[in-house]
C-alpha cells in the first residue's frame, strides 16, 4: 500500500472514563491513514511500554514518509517520461497534429538507464518525423498548385474547344490568360499563307474598346530579317523574352465606320511559338505595360502548358476558317464534281487530262495532242453464235457480267477502257509520267489478267449450264492523236491512228493463228526484260491498210497447261524451222515443222508454216521476197 502525506493524519485526545463512580483519566492517540483509523490508549500502558510505542509510532511515520517522498521521486522521474512517451505514440498513432502543439516535441530525460535511451532514441525518431513532414507539407504545396494550375489548363481548354470561330478562340483564351496571369496585353500574330509575313490579329489590353479587343489586320512584319525576335521565336521554335524593352504595340479599332490608332508603350515582351505537328503557325506575345515581367524560366515553362494547348485550338478554327472559306465554292462545284463523275463514266478520266486540262465544260470541238501509249484490243469469238438465243435482257446481263470482269485487271494495271464496241473492249495504257516500256508493260499484265478472269468466268459458266467463253486479244505500241470529234452539239472523245488500227488487227489474227494473245514487234521490245512471260515469233504480216510489214509475237502464259507444255517442247524445232523458212531453205523447214506437228498436231502456226513451206517449195516467192505474208482478211 502507497499513500500521499496529506493523507496522513494524527490526533491526541484525553477523557475522563466514569467507572461506577470511580474517575480514571485516559490519554488516547488517534492516527488516520488513507481512512484506516488506528487509536493507542496511552493511559492504560505501562509507561516504558509506552514510551517505546510512541517511538515506534513516530517511526513508522517517519518510514512512511520516506517511501512517499521516493514514490513521488521515482513517478516524477520515470513514469511521467514514459507517460508522455505514450501519450505521444497514441497521438501519432492516431494522425493527431502533435507537432503543432509545441515549438519543439521532445522528451526531457537526463538519465543514462534503459529510459533515457530509450527517450533519446524516440526523440530522434521525432526529429526525423519532423523533417519528413516538413518535406511532405513541401511537396503538399507543390502538388496543390500544380493541381490548380492543371484544372487551370483545363479550364482554358474547354473554353477555346468550345468553339471552332478563330476570333472566339482568340476572345476565350485572352480572357482565361489575363486572369491567371493579369498580363497588361496579349496578342496573336499568325503566319500568312505565302509564310514570308506574320500578321497580327488580335490583341487583348486593359481600358480598351468596350470588347477589349484590337483588329490588327494591317499590320505585318517581314520574316526576312532572321534576327527579329519575331523571326526568332518562329525559326527556332522557342519562347524569347525581352525583360526590358522600349517598344510600342500599335493598334487599329474597329468602331463603327471610323478607326482609332492607339499606341500602347510595353515595358517587357514575351513571344511563344504556336507549334502544332513540328509546325509553326505564328506567335502569342504577352507585353507588361508599366512593369517589367518577374518571370524566371519555370514561369516560362508554365506559360507554355497553356500555349501547347492554345496552339492546337487555333489550328483547328484556322483549319475550320479555311473550311468555311472554300463552302461556297465546294456548293457551288458539287453539281460540277456530280456531273465531273457522271461524265467519267463515259470519258475516261484519264482521258479528261488529256482533253480537258481546264475543266470539261471547257472541251472543245478539235483539240488534240499526240503521244505514245499501248493499245489493247480484245473480242469474244464466235459472239453471234453464242448470243442468238438469248433475250435482249438476257444479252445485257451477259455482257456486262462479262465487261465488269474485264474492266478490273485493265483498272488495276493503269489502263482505261476508251470504249466498248459491242463486246470489243478497245484499253489504253498511258502512264503519262512512266515511260512508253511501263505502259508496255501495264499493258500485257492486263491482258494475262483478262485471260485469268476469263478461265475463273468460264468455270462459274460451266457449274451453271453455260458454254466457256474464248476471246482473243491485240496489243501493239505506238504514236496515237488524242482529240474530239463531232460538232458543237454531239462531240465525242478518241484516239487516232496507225498504231489503234494495228491493235485492232492483231486481235483479228488471233482467230487466224488460233491463239488467244498476239502482239506486235515494238511492244515486244519494249518489254525488254521487264516482264518474263512464254513466247514464240508467230510471223512476219503485212495487214490491211499497212504499207510495212510487222512481226508479231505469241504470248501463251494462260494456254491450258498442257498446251503450254507441248508449245515449250517444240520451241526449238518451230524457231529452227523459221530460220530456214526466211532462208528459203523449203525442204528444211517442211521437214521441222512437220517434226513440230508430230509432237504437237494441232498446232496451227507450224501447220501455216509447213503448208507454206511446201508450196513455196513448188512455187518460189518472188527475188525480192523479204519474208512476209500479206493477210488482206486481218
Amino acid at each position: 500500500m502507497t499513500a500521499n502525506l496529506e493523507d496522513v493524519k494524527g490526533e491526541l485526545k484525553t477523557y475522563t472514563l466514569d467507572l461506577g463512580g470511580e474517575k480514571l483519566p485516559q490519554i488516547e492517540y488517534k492516527v488516520v491513514v488513507n481512512g484506516l483509523t488506528i487509536v493507542f490508549n496511552l493511559k492504560e500502558m505501562p509507561n516504558q511500554i509506552r514510551e517505546s510505542l510512541i517511538i515506534l509510532i513516530l517511526s513508522a511515520l517517519g518510514n512512511i514518509f520516506v517511501v512517499f517522498g521516493i514514490v513521488w521521486f521515482v513517478s516524477g522521474r520515470l513514469v511521467a517520461p514514459l507517460v508522455k512517451l505514450k501519450n505521444l505514440i497514441q497521438s501519432i498513432t492516431e494522425g493527431q497534429d502533435w507537432w503543432q502543439r509545441e515549438q519543439t516535441v521532445s522528451i526531457e530525460v537526463h538519465t543514462q538507464d534503459e529510459i533515457g535511451q530509450l527517450s533519446r532514441s524516440f526523440n530522434e525518431m521525432l526529429g526525423y518525423l519532423n523533417e519528413s513532414y516538413v518535406q511532405l507539407v513541401a511537396k503538399h504545396n507543390e502538388t496543390r498548385i500544380a493541381n490548380q494550375e492543371i484544372s487551370h489548363i483545363n479550364e482554358v481548354v474547354r473554353t477555346i474547344n468550345s468553339t471552332l470561330d478563330l476570333d472566339t478562340v482568340m476572345d476565350s483564351v485572352s480572357q482565361a490568360l489575363h486572369t491567371i496571369f493579369n498580363f497588361d496585353q496579349i496578342g496573336f500574330a499568325l503566319i500568312d499563307d505565302s509564310q514570308q509575313t506574320v500578321r497580327f490579329h488580335k490583341i487583348y489590353g486593359k481600358g480598351l474598346s468596350s470588347d477589349q479587343f484590337l483588329h490588327l489586320s494591317e499590320i505585318r512584319f517581314g520574316l526576312e530579317d532572321k534576327n527579329s525576335p519575331v523571326s526568332t521565336t518562329i525559326r527556332e521554335k522557342r519562347p524569347i523574352f525581352l525583360k526590358e524593352v522600349n517598344a510600342q504595340t500599335i493598334a487599329i479599332l474597329q468602331e463603327g465606320e471610323r478607326q482609332m490608332v492607339e499606341i500602347n508603350p510595353v515595358q517587357s515582351i514575351l513571344m511563344c511559338p504556336l507549334e502544332v505537328q513540328n509546325s509553326v503557325q505564328g506567335l502569342i506575345f504577352f507585353g507588361n505595360r508599366h512593369a517589367p515581367f518577374k518571370l524566371d524560366e519555370r514561369g516560362i515553362e508554365k506559360i507554355q502548358r497553356y500555349v501547347v494547348q492554345i496552339a492546337i485550338a487555333i489550328n483547328n478554327a484556322r483549319l475550320y476558317e479555311d473550311l468555311n472559306s472554300t463552302q461556297v465554292q465546294l456548293t457551288a462545284t458539287r453539281k460540277i464534281a456530280a456531273m465531273t463523275k457522271s461524265f467519267e463514266k463515259f470519258v475516261p478520266n484519264q482521258f479528261l487530262r488529256r482533253i480537258a486540262k481546264t475543266g470539261f465544260e471547257n472541251i472543245e470541238v478539235g483539240k488534240a495532242e499526240t503521244d505514245h501509249i499501248t493499245i489493247l484490243f480484245s473480242d469474244i469469238r464466235s459472239f453471234t453464235n453464242l448470243t442468238e438465243d438469248m433475250s435482249p435482257q438476257e444479252l445485257l446481263n451477259f455482257l456486262n457480267a462479262y465487261l465488269e470482269r474485264m474492266n478490273k485487271p485493265i483498272h488495276d494495271n493503269n489502263g482505261f477502257i476508251d470504249k466498248f464496241i459491242g463486246d470489243a473492249i478497245m484499253a489504253l495504257f498511258d502512264r503519262h509520267q512512266e515511260t512508253d516500256s511501263d505502259e508496255a508493260v501495264d499493258a500485257v499484265k492486263a491482258a494475262l489478267g483478262m485471260q485469268s478472269a476469263l478461265t475463273e468466268y468460264n468455270y462459274h459458266r460451266r457449274s451453271s449450264g453455260y458454254l466457256p467463253i474464248k476471246a482473243g486479244m491485240g496489243i501493239h505500241s505506238g504514236p496515237v492523236i488524242f482529240g474530239t470529234v463531232g460538232s458543237e452539239t454531239r462531240m465525242e472523245s478518241t484516239v487516232l491512228g496507225d498504231a489503234v488500227n494495228l491493235a485492232s488487227r492483231l486481235e483479228a489474227l488471233t482467230k487466224y493463228y488460233d491463239v488467244s494473245l498476239i502482239i506486235s514487234e515494238s511492244t515486244f521490245l519494249l518489254l525488254k526484260k521487264s516482264i518474263d512471260v512464254l513466247w514464240r515469233e508467230l510471223d512476219y504480216v503485212l495487214v490491211k491498210g499497212k504499207d510495212r510489214p510487222v512481226k508479231i509475237y505469241e504470248l501463251y502464259d494462260n494456254d491450258p497447261g498442257e498446251i503450254r507444255a507441248l508449245k515449250r517442247q517444240i520451241s526449238k524445232l518451230y524457231h529452227e524451222g523459221l530460220v530456214h523458212y526466211r532462208a528459203q531453205s523449203w525442204p528444211e523447214a517442211t521437214e521441222l515443222f512437220e517434226r513440230c506437228l508430230s509432237i504437237y498436231p494441232q498446232d496451227r502456226a507450224s501447220q501455216i508454216f509447213a503448208a507454206r513451206s511446201s508450196q513455196y517449195q513448188k512455187d518460189p516467192p518472188p527475188v525480192n521476197w523479204d519474208g512476209s505474208i500479206r493477210l488482206e482478211k486481218a
